[in-house]
């Protein structure tokens, strides 16, 4: 059960309204992001919508994660070389994964 005193601090309200703001926008947007297009008639908001979203995920994968990874308590403690193994680990992973759903979005004629 959630505590009184975690549902008064600030942080984790902003944390619960970010949560149900994303929650809303993938209610809203999902049907307008995954369905097939035409490349030649995309309008201007799916556009903006992907390439938002685009963004957003490659700083994610390529910044958040290796970052939250090597500020950890377990790995911030291993030798420099060992760091700089994992962080690059993380960072060609993620930047993997983001151009491989790129290319299979395009083949899918998705973006």
């Amino acid at each position: 059960m959630i505590s009184a005193q975690l549902l008064a601090s600030s942080s984790f309200s902003i944390y619960l309204a970010v949560l149900a703001a994303a929650a809303i926008a993938v209610v809203v947007l999902s049907p307008r992001l995954r369905r097939p297009h035409d490349r030649l008639e995309t309008s201007w908001l799916d556009a903006w919508l992907k390439a938002g979203i685009i963004i957003v995920l490659v700083v994610t994968v390529t910044v958040v994660i290796p970052n939250a990874v090597l500020t950890s308590g377990p790995v911030s403690k291993m030798d420099r070389i060992v760091q700089d193994i994992i962080g690059v680990s993380f960072w060609a992973g993620g930047l993997l994964a983001v151009l491989g759903g790129m290319w299979w979005a395009h083949k899918e004629s998705r973006i």
